[in-house]
């Protein structure tokens, strides 16, 4: 089994609810049956590999509390938890540090879920979900429960499965050639977050999320000048050696 078939089962099983949008007024009920089909889905695979709630709830560093309204349909985990906890029943490898493979995986669902809005209907996804919660979601500063991400997927025509996550790879980053000139706009800022060969930079990051703004600009500004100076070599050497 692959690390992913607990998030996999859960996209099956909200994908025929995903393929018909409910009128805005049922949508508290919608976001209810969604989180119970969560839960129900979530105990019987956690039964079926024999561990106990609190185990699990201390893998992902939640209170049992916590675990149990995911299972109970109260509330509904976000998809990097549900793949997390499907490594950790099938025992297969985990990230060494569940909180950070956690903020990578829902920064780059933000990613996604805002390039999504700005290609479709804006005004109807901020019907769906309130704006400030909508912008946590995109910025990554909360990630998305499978209800909310359901609801989304809804309203801005996605397949639930283009949020789904096997792992991040540690392939490097590809330098972009002097014929293909990185794009300053969020087309290009959006691709290349959702690029997995760039998860390393995106960790890179992460790590630098506590420096002030004004100082990050300074460091992006010297590491964008030496990629267009390493560009234009490679693009002179390859002239010259053809």
């Amino acid at each position: 089994m692959i690390e992913t078939d607990l998030a996999s089962a859960a996209i099956d099983a909200l994908q025929p609810a995903a393929d018909k949008q409910p009128a805005l007024q049922n949508l508290p009920l919608a976001k209810c049956l969604r989180a119970r089909i969560i839960g129900v889905l979530l105990r019987k695979v956690r039964l079926a590999a024999d561990c106990a709630p609190e185990e699990c709830a201390a893998f992902l560093q939640v209170t049992p509390e916590q675990f149990e309204a995911w299972e109970t349909g109260e509330e509904a985990p976000s998809l990097p938890e549900l793949e997390l906890l499907a490594s950790f029943l099938q025992g297969a490898p985990t990230p060494r540090r569940q909180s950070d493979y956690l903020l990578l995986r829902q920064r780059i669902i933000g990613v996604l879920i805002q390039k999504a809005r700005l290609n479709s209907d804006a005004d109807l996804a901020q019907a769906t979900i309130p704006p400030d919660r909508l912008s946590a979601y995109e910025l990554g500063e909360h990630s998305a429960p499978m209800a909310d991400l359901c609801a989304l997927a809804q309203v801005l025509g996605l397949d639930l499965s283009a949020f789904l996550e096997a792992g991040i790879t540690e392939r490097p980053f590809v330098m972009p050639s002097a014929a293909q000139p990185v794009d300053d706009g969020a087309t290009a800022l959006t691709d290349f977050a959702t690029d997995r060969q760039n998860a390393a930079f995106i960790r890179l990051a992460m790590a630098f999320r506590h420096i002030r703004a004004d100082d990050l600009h300074r460091i992006a500004d010297a590491l964008l000048a030496i990629i267009n100076a390493r560009a234009e070599r490679d693009f002179a050497e390859s002239n010259a050696a053809s």
